[in-house]
């Protein structure tokens, strides 16, 4: 099973309204809150579904797109920006 992870640590959050500035060990990235949620929930692993159960409690339902894809979009950025990994 698939666990995520903080890659680094993450060192500060900056938000304003609904987007986030993120700095995890040297590098500093653009995102939503939720994507910073996810980043400090993931200090320690998590599965997508304990992801995914966290954005529903912390966030509710997202408009116009279901959880499982909005969650794997979340998962997929921060992958992409290198400051999530995934861990088997």
């Amino acid at each position: 099973m698939t666990r995520y992870v903080t890659a680094g640590e993450l060192l500060d959050v900056l938000e304003q309204g609904a987007e986030a500035l993120v700095l995890v060990d040297d590098r500093l990235v653009r995102g939503s809150i939720v994507a910073a949620d996810i980043l400090w929930l993931c200090s320690t692993p998590r599965t997508f579904e304990e992801i995914a159960h966290h954005c529903l409690q912390a966030f509710g339902p997202p408009e116009g797109i279901g959880l499982s894809e909005a969650t794997q979009r979340s998962i997929d950025a921060l992958l992409a920006a290198s400051v999530l990994r995934a861990e088997p």
